[in-house]
């Protein structure tokens, strides 16, 4: 088994690994020499393998002896290696738990630091690992103990800022059988490679060693490392988690459930914005948002595709609503939105024609302090009002407009005591009513008592009945 730790800054890159090689019995690791090569050097790149023994150093034979030494070279090499390994070795590989094989590719391209890594939790694919500018830097740990060996790294990065310091508290404080011997330490910069340093990693006490006795016993499986580059601790990334079975944190923000951030289920960029599959809250404020299925954007509502609305203004629509109760204050209620309709609104009642005109009207504020129900015509002029004040009741013409009154008969009705038209000449009537103006000639009639007839008085005697002669009358 074995671990890895990369310091990567944007023009740097310092790679630590130890030495020690392990043997595997049963539930047990055993340390069995501390002469493991766990770094190598190929074409001004410093590359991690680790897994099987037998695999890693198979992988980077073949990669070495090839002379192309590109990416896509090393691909290749591994995805095959690492098939016809699983295929002879079935019980060394369990998906997702034992991993055979594990390489990360340190170089500096393009003005940069680059970390690479291929495994077979990726499918292989090639996953690029940068830094945005020079303000930033990243830990990484591959192998064994990723968490701990991070966690050491950064912990001590922190108090001193020191590279070397860093790399060797961190190997110290994860040794046991399957993490020790040497650490050697290599620069990759512009420069090229350099090697930095090798030293000894301080053992911890009562360290299990493979002896012949133990190795005669069982067939003994010798590994490089148990886990590859699947956790990641650093200042500018953290991973918890293999493929898309993970939980992110980087400069994109935080993610979950995919290797992608534009991808993962659960999601939360730098600027806040949360995307999430589902969403159980005990309490939340929210200021403004977007509800799907039953909008809410940006503090309005739209329920039914616009069959019922409330914008960020407070107004209302609904589509066929009904309301039953309650009070209803400050708001427009209209049968119509255009033309023939009857619109209530704060300043009174109104009723429009087909042409959109008002056509009546009661406000709730006048000029006169009172309320009244007025009349227009067809153009939209005033022609007219009813308004009642104490002690009478008014129904006046505006302007020079005419108060009609129309029908077969005309009925004044109730116990009417008088018609005062006050001095207003009363037009019409000329002729039938003038003052000194005379009727037509009445013939003379009997009365209903034939001429010449006997009348008793009531004091005694008789008088003759001459019926009523012609005449006329003469208005006074």
């Amino acid at each position: 088994m074995s671990s890895v730790i990369v310091i990567q800054t944007y023009e740097s890159l310092w790679i630590g690994a130890d030495s020690a090689v392990s043997v595997r019995l049963g539930d047990k690791t055993y340390r069995w020499h501390e002469d493991g090569q766990k770094l190598f050097v190929v074409d001004e790149s410093v590359i991690f393998c680790s897994g099987s023994m037998n695999l890693a150093q198979q992988v980077m034979d073949d990669y070495r002896e090839s002379k192309d030494f590109s990416l896509q070279n090393l691909q290749r090499i591994a995805s095959t290696r690492h098939s016809e390994y699983v295929r002879l070795n079935p019980a060394e590989y369990v998906e997702g738990e034992n991993l055979c094989l594990g390489i990360m590719v340190n170089k500096f391209e393009n003005g940069r630091t680059v970390v690479y890594s291929i495994n077979p939790y990726d499918n292989f694919e090639i996953v690029e690992r940068v830094l945005t500018d020079n303000t930033q830097f990243a830990i990484w740990a591959g192998g064994i103990r990723v968490n701990e060996a991070s966690t050491a790294a950064i912990t001590r990065f922190r108090e001193t800022f020191n590279v070397v310091s860093a790399l060797q508290y961190a190997f110290d404080h994860i040794s046991y059988e399957a993490v020790g011997g040497n650490l050697t330490v290599y620069e990759v910069t512009a420069a090229g490679v350099r090697k930095h340093m090798v030293a000894p990693i301080a053992e911890k006490s009562g360290i299990k060693r493979l002896s012949d006795s133990i190795l005669a016993e069982q067939h003994a499986h010798l590994v490089v490392a148990e886990t590859i580059i699947g956790q990641l601790g650093n200042f500018v990334t953290m991973e918890i988690g293999t493929g898309n079975n993970v939980t992110k944190i980087n400069t994109n923000g935080i993610s979950a459930g995919h290797a992608n951030f534009a991808s993962a289920p659960f999601r939360l960029d730098m600027a806040g914005n949360l995307t999430a599959n589902s969403l159980t809250a005990n309490s939340a404020s929210i200021a403004n948002s977007t509800f799907t299925n039953g909008t809410i954007v940006g503090s309005s509502i739209n329920v039914g595709s616009g069959k019922f609305t409330v914008d960020s203004a407070g107004n209302l629509f609904t589509l066929g609503g009904v309301m039953s109760g309650g009070i209803i204050t400050g708001s427009t209620v209209q049968t119509a939105g255009t033309t023939r309709r009857i619109v209530l609104e704060p300043d009174g009642l109104r009723s429009y024609d087909n042409s959109g005109v008002k056509r009546i009207s009661i406000d709730t504020t006048d000029a006169y302090g009172y309320q009244e129900l007025r009349f227009y015509g067809q153009s939209g002029a005033k022609t007219g009002t009813i308004s009642g004040t104490d002690g009478q009741l008014n129904v006046a013409a505006q302007g020079s407009n005419a108060l009609v009154l129309g029908g077969q008969r005309v009925v004044i009705g109730g116990e009417v005591q008088s018609v005062d038209f006050q001095g207003v000449p009363v037009t019409g009537l000329n002729g039938k009513a003038t003052t000194g103006a005379s009727t037509s000639t009445q013939t003379s009639i009997n009365g209903g008592i034939a001429p010449g007839t006997q009348l008793a008085l009531f004091g005694g005697g008789y008088v003759t009945w001459l019926g009523v002669p012609a005449h006329s009358h003469t208005q006074n």
